[in-house]
């Protein structure tokens, strides 16, 4: 029993360690260019979604639907938790999009966004 006790209890602190460490980052971690592609609708359209995040802490995302720019926007992000926000056009209290930093991805809504080759 005593063992069994000991077994659970090392379990619990590792699952809180790695807990830990998964959630934990830094400004460093998520400075630079982030990619996804995905699929959507019933027309199958396609959209490629880039955004920058500087170290001054401004942004800017481009999507590109079946092959042509369709959007474009600029602003600020901030670093809460383990979430990265972004706030078109700077304005906190308008237009905001959030990211969920995992395991070095950022996801949104279902889309996983991965960092650039060339920032890592």
């Amino acid at each position: 029993m005593k063992r069994c006790k000991a077994l659970v209890a090392f379990i619990l602190l590792a699952c809180v360690c790695f807990g830990l460490c998964a959630c934990g980052f830094s400004e460093e971690d998520i400075v630079g260019s982030w990619k996804c592609s995905y699929v959507y609708g019933t027309k199958k359209d396609k959209f490629d979604v880039t955004f920058t995040l500087s170290d001054d802490g401004n942004y800017s995302k481009t999507v590109i639907k079946n092959g042509e720019e369709s959007d474009t926007e600029q602003g600020t992000y901030e670093i809460v938790n383990s979430k990265v926000h972004l706030y078109k056009d700077g304005d906190r209290f308008g237009t905001v999009t959030t990211y969920e930093y995992s395991y070095g991805r950022l996801v949104n809504n279902g889309h996983i966004f991965k960092k650039s080759r060339l920032n890592q």
